[in-house]
């Protein structure tokens, strides 16, 4: 009787086939096109992994400036709040506001406005009656009488609460306006007198920005927002050449780094783009920049323009793409010198390695008697299955099986019959274990027997049905008649025994031990864990 072979599943070290004669070129074959896709396909990952660092640091840039530009609104708008706070607890001021006297609310405060926009940059300050009609532009003192409908204004007007936020002015430019409903007392209740309105244009925080993260920002708005007239009339009063054409939807605010900035939204106009919320990978001469438009909006969250943030990665593509050369190169003669060291290899190894391989991955798997699978690749199984079933919390039973009376048969009848049992005996075993359960030789007559998601009550009837096959087997192969051969088992499973590898074994071992004090032929389960 040839002694049987057990499979191994798939995850177990030893399931490949032994390697075929041609393994020299069904190695070196393959390794040269994987060599070669494994390069290419460096070099475009390579590629993709830099752009998508550019994309990642074009985002945070976004985010940055975004961050940076409303982090300074509201710092601005507390400046705005507590200067007028200062004005309505003004007793003069308030006394001159309820009499609508314009003379007197001008000598009260030109003097703390020019404070005011010294200090904090405030260029704007309006008294409006309750009916919105302009009482006095401390900025503007010839502008009056004039109703306003500005979007901060009627809020306030609409809410009775303070409101403030970016409103567009007629030359493009960013002001931050704060317009407090002012209330007093009188006669135990609180009678609105009007309004306090401060502003200040914040063009600078895109000044702020740039020094801060070392890039250029140009401020484009809406064409559609502004009066061309009076956006031309600014902008020459300010000494700078209108250019109201330059660019199809946008015009420019403030004059950062137009030197870059031009050419470089030039290339999108030309390409017939407009501006798009994200980055745009463009060069200037022989510099690289990144181009990221930062969607800007007003007090009403409608979209007014971008602010454009220029940042010239030169150095760092020319670094990637230097770096991405270098590395495609040590990988070509990397790869050359791994071929021709594989293919001597392989050329004087390759009938002696297929030789062995197959007798080396019998042996490291198996027990060469029985055919089942041997005490190492137990143990590694058995690691497996508990760990399985520590995850999934399915249960686990393990089968110990030991021969009873063995050595008699060996004293009585020889070896070779003792050999022929337990190969017989392995037979009888394996024909009542499914393909998912492990069948090993233990050591000597003992076999285990692993039985995943197989709870303690199907464990003994599955141990059961193995004892009586046993029982009733004739084993007419070995040539003694009448030869009969029991066996005990003992039996343990997790979680009811056991709760890892060692007290599994153990638990089981202490079970078999059980049955034969017991008489033997006969299926005992271990002691139940305390609870």
């Amino acid at each position: 009787m040839h002694p049987m072979t057990t499979s191994l599943p798939a995850d177990d070290p030893g399931t490949k086939p032994p390697a075929r004669p041609y393994l020299k070129w069904g190695i070196l074959a393959p390794f040269t096109i994987v060599l070669v896709l494994v390069i290419a396909l460096f070099s475009y990952f390579s590629y993709r992994h830099q752009q998508e660092d550019l994309d990642l640091e074009a985002s945070r840039l976004s985010s940055s400036i975004q961050y940076l530009y409303q982090k300074g609104l509201i710092d601005h708008a507390e400046v705005l709040a507590a200067a007028i706070d200062g004005i309505v607890h003004d007793e003069r001021l308030q006394d001159a506001m309820i009499h609508h006297d314009r003379q007197r609310l001008l000598e009260l405060s030109q003097a703390k406005f020019a404070e005011l926009k010294a200090k904090y940059g405030i260029t704007h300050w309006y008294f409006t009656g309750t009916d919105r009609i302009n009482l006095l532009r401390v900025h503007q003192p010839s502008r009056f009488g004039d109703k306003i409908d500005r979007y901060t204004m009627l809020e306030a007007a609409r809410t009775g609460a303070p409101s403030h936020g970016i409103e567009i002015g007629p030359l493009g430019t960013f002001t931050l306006r704060y317009v407090y409903p002012w209330y007093v007392q009188q006669n135990g209740a609180s009678r609105l007198i009007g309004y306090v309105e401060l502003g200040m244009e914040v063009e600078h925080l895109f000044d702020e920005i740039e020094n801060m993260m070392d890039i250029g920002i140009s401020v484009f708005i809406e064409k559609s927002l502004l009066n061309r007239k009076l956006w031309e009339e600014g902008v020459e009063m300010l000494g700078r050449v209108p250019n109201w054409d330059r660019f199809p939807t946008l015009v420019s605010s403030a004059f950062r780094n137009d030197r870059i900035a031009a050419p470089l939204l030039d290339q999108i106009v030309a390409e017939d783009h407009r501006i798009e919320f994200g980055p745009q990978d463009l060069s200037s001469g022989k510099l690289d920049y990144w181009v990221v438009p930062v969607s800007l909006e007003d007090v009403r969250h409608q979209h007014v323009g971008y602010a454009v943030a220029f940042m010239d990665v030169t150095a760092k593509t020319l670094a990637a793409r230097q770096q991405l050369a270098a590395v495609i190169a040590f990988a070509t003669l990397a790869g050359v010198l791994l071929f021709a060291g594989f293919y001597r290899l392989l050329n004087s190894t390759e009938k002696r390695l297929v030789a062995a391989d197959a007798q080396l991955r019998n042996l490291a798997t198996h027990d060469g008697l029985t055919g089942l699978l041997n005490h190492r690749v137990f143990q590694t199984r058995l690691a497996q299955e508990t760990e399985r079933t520590r995850r999934y919390g399915k249960p686990l039973s393990m089968l110990m099986i030991d021969l009873d009376r063995f050595k008699d048969v060996n004293d009585t009848h020889g070896h070779d019959i003792g050999d022929y049992v337990l190969q017989r005996v392995s037979e009888l075993i394996m024909a009542q274990c499914r393909s998912i359960d492990t069948v090993c030789r233990y050591g000597g007559e003992e076999i285990a027997v692993l039985l995943p998601e197989t709870p303690l009550a199907e464990a003994m009837h599955a141990a059961e049905r193995i004892r009586m096959h046993i029982e009733s087997d004739d084993f007419a192969g070995s040539g003694v008649p009448g030869l009969r051969i029991t066996t005990s088992i003992g039996i343990s499973a997790i979680p009811s025994h056991a709760d890892n590898p060692s007290t599994l074994v153990k638990s089981a071992d202490h079970a078999l031990y059980a049955a034969k004090e017991a008489g033997r032929n006969r299926v005992v389960a271990a002691e139940p864990l305390p609870k």
